[in-house]
């Protein structure tokens, strides 16, 4: 009796066990169960709205693909409340809208595992955090693999500090397995890093595609952020159907990132359920609905376009969306110059789609304004010869063009269009021409911007092209310079000589242009370093030295405000022309000498203006003064700079242009020079001579190199001419002219006179006021005015008043022969 009760509690207890035991397998399989409709249904269940039916139809809509644009095409798949695809669904089926506008029509074509083939890219985590749940992964991803239909290809992609392509897009399972077989876990996480070489892999794939990426941890490795990531797929068409395994993981960042390229984000909490989610994920890529249609919107602007595609089937209707992004070829317009901007010139401006702009497509209107600098620019007159439209829109006949103006803003409004019937155009090249005129205010180195606003273009159908503006922005180059006023007071006086002096010899860029740089009006020059300077040259060319006193003397007393009409000298026909050289003589005190430039004028041209330059280099001697002598007939202005360094004095003299100028001859300038010891022969060199009549016109001079003379001559003397008989300058030897020397022995006013026998004048050969020296004097044997003479003999007649007032005078015969 006592085995009894414990057979029976053996058999009780047995029976417990196998209840046990059954109802932990039935449990299992509820759980198994439970799980697996879990994920399928979590597989298919985007925030997407459903029909009046519930959950009875939801839709997948993982990709959309413009690579083709404007043709678009969208990949989504419908599936039922228990996750299996709906098949037969028509184009009737479906509505298309992008950004709110319906697409129609639209083309329908179901896609089954057969039908066409679909590239994976299998990115899988290969950290050292999986190593436990790695076998199970692997597995689940070879079944994934033995899904493949005949047509589909895969890649394998792994990550951990690092991202490996394991095994290149194929078709053969075989290399597909070996593959994904071959991981070690080992090392950290690089999600979005390879993220992104599964995007590269994939772009230059057509068709349908994804990238499947199954991952146990956080990003901690990638140089590539989240947004960046994001910002990569996001209208890529390319779909990540993302799996986060294990409680570890970063479920927020992995779904933004899924949803954003279109696909969807699944969680596994171990890895017993991977294969399943692998499994949904084959269905929804193997049995899909392609829709194509022709966006309304062809503008390729690079924009983001929102496509939301609706589903009924069997009066259940869901909706989802997705997004693609336009592509972004937006051809440029800009205005371009190759004119210098410059003060008081003209300045071109041209509108065109430059070689460097992306080619413009599909172009039949196109609007815009240009907006400029009124305060310094102004259109040139008359608008419509200088705003004009070019060849980009055809010919005259093919298009129409207006522009108009309003001044006040500093805007043209202009408008081309293509006329009714015409094809648009395309290509590169200009659209419009403006001629501005800059005004004499435009100040050196300002910066000017020539701005496209309001730009609109469009095709034969209305509908934008995109285009973007590119703005212009010039730096005005030089300054106006009136020649004499280089202090810039607007009138021309003697401070304008005391300029020159603050500026001496200061360089910089020659003035440019072909007109007279003495004119007065104003000229465009270029700036030097030291800007005032610039207005100091006043004869343009590119140095401040004795001759920009010229300029001062033939404008003296212009104003810059008043009386500005341009003004050309008329260049005399005869300017003066001569001999000129030094004369010197001891004076009474030790050591000091006088010397003077000494101009034997050979015409009757009057003298306006002389610059020269004196060498001394090796003398050592002091320039105590330099003045003009009374041979000027007015009081010049003077301009003098003596550089002890480089043993040079500089000076120059102008008579102003509201002064008398006559036919000046003889000594123009007296030195006072202080010598240390007695002055040799050559010590002294003039150089770099210049004349000037009151017309302006410059003539270089060739100085005598006159013997130097150390005492004055003691008495009056006319030497015999030599030779004598002469040949006139109309033979044809070398050996012509004939040269008088004389003596005088104090400063006299001299005057040289050729007559003929009868006492008739016939040339004037000299007349001024000389110091005490020796002289030479030139007869050619011509008459006044160049004119022919007969052979014969004629007198010499020398007339010198000496400052004492001693008369001297003398002739002399002399013989020309032809």
């Amino acid at each position: 009796m006592k085995r009894y009760p414990s057979q029976v509690q053996r058999i009780s207890a047995a029976r417990q066990a196998r209840l046990l035991s059954l109802l932990m397998v039935l449990f299992s399989v509820a759980i198994a169960t439970f799980l697996a409709l879990t994920l399928v249904a979590m597989a298919h269940a985007q925030t997407l709205s459903s029909g009046g039916s519930g959950r009875e139809l939801t839709l997948h809509y993982p990709q959309i693909e413009a690579a083709q644009f404007p043709r678009i095409v969208s990949y989504v798949t419908a599936v039922d409340s228990t996750g299996a695809t709906i098949g037969g669904l028509t184009q009737d089926q479906f509505v298309v809208r992008e950004d709110s506008t319906r697409e129609l029509p639209i083309l329908v074509e179901e896609i089954t595992n057969s039908s066409e083939g679909i590239s994976v890219v299998l990115a899988m985590d290969r950290s050292g955090s999986i190593e436990e749940e790695l076998a199970d992964a692997k597995s689940a991803a070879t079944a994934f693999v033995n899904l493949m239909g005949a047509k589909d290809q895969a890649a394998l992609v792994s990550f951990a500090s690092d991202v490996r392509t394991n095994q290149t897009f194929t078709q053969e399972r075989t290399l597909l397995t070996t593959a994904i077989q071959g991981l070690v876990a080992k090392g950290g996480t690089a999600i979005y890093d390879a993220a992104l070489v599964c995007a590269d892999l994939l772009q230059s794939v057509s068709g349908r595609k994804a990238i499947i990426l199954m991952t146990d941890g956080l990003d901690k490795d990638s140089q590539t952020t989240l947004e960046q990531a994001v910002q990569r797929f996001a209208g890529a068409g390319i779909p990540i159907f993302a799996i986060g395994l294990g409680a570890e993981v970063s479920e927020t960042n992995l779904r933004m990132l899924a949803e954003s390229s279109g696909g969807r984000y699944y969680f596994s909490p171990t890895s017993k359920q991977l294969e399943e989610i692998y499994r949904a994920i084959a269905t929804l890529l193997h049995h899909s609905y392609r829709i194509t249609y022709n966006t309304h919107n062809p503008t390729t602007d690079g924009s983001l376009r929102k496509v939301r595609i609706d589903v009924n089937s069997k009066a259940a209707a869901a909706f989802a969306y997705n997004s693609y992004r336009a592509p972004n070829h937006v051809p440029t317009i800009a205005p371009t110059t190759q004119s210098l901007l410059t003060p008081a010139q003209d300045f071109q401006v041209q509108i065109e789609i430059p070689a460097a702009s992306k080619y413009m497509y599909n172009l039949f209107d196109l609007q815009f304004v240009l907006t400029y600098d009124q305060r310094y620019l102004r259109i040139k007159s008359p608008f419509n010869a200088n705003v004009l439209p070019q060849a980009f829109f055809g010919t005259a006949a093919e298009f129409t063009f207006a522009a108009t103006v309003d001044s006040a803003l500093g805007q043209i409004s202009f408008r081309l269009k293509r006329k009714t019937g015409l094809a648009p155009v395309e290509g590169r090249g200009p659209l419009a021409q403006i001629k501005f005129h800059a005004g004499v205010n435009l100040p050196d180195s300002a910066r000017l911007t020539f701005n496209l606003i309001n730009l609109a273009a469009r095709d034969k159908n209305n509908w934008p092209v995109a285009v973007q503006p590119e703005n212009l922005t010039v730096q005005s180059s030089g300054l106006l310079v009136w020649p004499g006023d280089t202090n810039q007071n607007g009138v021309v006086e003697l401070t304008d000589v005391t300029t020159l002096g603050l500026h001496w010899e200061v360089a910089g860029p020659k003035r440019p242009g072909t007109e007279n740089q003495t004119a007065w009006m104003p000229h465009v020059a270029k700036k030097f370093l030291n800007v005032k300077a610039t207005h100091a040259d006043a004869n343009g060319s590119g140095k401040i030295d004795e001759r920009d006193l010229f300029p001062i003397g033939l404008n003296w007393r212009k104003s810059t405000t008043s009386g500005n009409a341009p003004k050309t000298f008329a260049p005399s026909q005869n300017a003066p022309h001569g001999s000129i050289g030094l004369a010197l003589m001891p004076l009474a005190q030790t050591r000091q000498y006088r010397l003077a430039v000494v101009f034997q004028n050979a015409t009757h041209e009057a003298l306006a203006g002389l610059s020269f330059r004196l060498k001394y280099r090796g003398a050592a001697l002091r320039i105590l003064a330099a003045e003009a002598t009374p041979a000027w007939g007015s009081t010049p202005l003077v301009m003098k700079n003596d550089d002890h360094t480089t043993g040079t004095f500089a000076m120059s003299l102008m008579i102003p242009a509201e002064s008398a100028s006559i036919a000046s001859t003889g000594a123009l300038v007296h030195l006072l020079v202080l010598a240390e010891r007695e002055l040799q022969a050559g010590e002294l060199e003039l150089c770099e001579v210049a004349v000037l009549s009151p017309s302006g016109e410059l003539r270089e001079l060739q100085a005598a190199q006159e013997e130097l003379h150390g005492a004055a001559p003691q008495e009056f003397a006319l030497h015999p001419a030599y030779p004598n008989p002469f040949r006139g300058r109309a033979a044809a030897t070398p050996n012509t002219g004939t040269t008088l020397r004389y003596d005088l022995p104090e400063a006299a006013q001299v005057e040289i006179t050729v007559f003929n026998l009868a006492g008739q004048r016939v040339q004037a050969l000299q007349k001024g006021l000389l110091a005490p020296g020796k002289y030479s004097a030139q007869w050619q044997g011509g008459g006044e005015a160049g004119a022919a003479l007969s052979s014969g003999v004629y007198v010499i007649k020398l007339a010198a008043n000496g400052a004492s007032g001693r008369a001297y005078r003398a002739t002399q015969k002399i013989t020309l022969v032809k």
